[in-house]
């Protein structure tokens, strides 16, 4: 359902958000990040899709973007949690995605953008190591450090391997995939019951 993306985001290059507008996401740290990369290239946009969150730095995260991306109003656009049919088009439409959790535990986001072949921005220590080979399919950033998040925003809207990236990004989540996880799943619980792991 490509409905959101042709009213809001057609003929647009943006960098995508999604997902909670809160701190554990990272979502401060991002907006902080915005006026810089968005000073540097005029065609940019920055797309932010999600649920808004009250936090101890603002009673509305959003309204806290809209604060710190003032100067660039225009190209900062904001959309409310969309469902996955139309949430997709936004995704595969973008020309990066960013999600610079603080914290998280193999984000369905960071999954979700690579199977679709983009290439994600994610920090270390926040497990996007485990599916993100920096410079090879993606990039990681220290968490929580908003200049070094604008300085890849910056380097990575112009990296000439994009393209490249994006295709290591779509190939490395077939390691993912139902039908290779699930029976090895299933065969690591039958050996667990069976008392046969190493170990047991």
């Amino acid at each position: 359902d490509t409905t959101v993306w042709e009213q809001f985001l057609k003929d647009k290059r943006y960098v995508l958000y999604f997902g909670r507008f809160q701190l554990r996401k990272g979502f401060h740290t991002l907006v902080q990040a915005l006026p810089r990369f968005l000073e540097r290239y005029e065609d940019a946009y920055a797309v932010l899709v999600g649920r808004d969150m009250e936090t101890q730095l603002a009673s509305s995260m959003a309204a806290f973007a809209r604060s710190q991306c003032r100067r660039f109003a225009d190209r900062l656009i904001l959309l409310e949690n969309l469902p996955h049919a139309q949430l997709y088009p936004v995704i595969d439409r973008s020309h990066l995605v960013v999600l610079p959790s603080l914290i998280d535990n193999l984000p369905n986001s960071c999954l979700e953008a690579m199977g679709i072949g983009k290439v994600v921005i994610g920090t270390s220590g926040a497990s996007f190591e485990e599916l993100i080979t920096d410079g090879i399919n993606g990039f990681l950033v220290d968490p929580n450090d908003s200049e070094a998040l604008a300085d890849k925003l910056i380097t990575a809207w112009v990296d000439p391997k994009l393209n490249e990236m994006s295709t290591a990004a779509k190939q490395s989540m077939h390691d993912f995939a139902p039908d290779k996880t699930v029976p090895s799943l299933l065969t690591y619980y039958s050996e667990v019951m069976n008392g046969k792991t190493n170990g047991a």
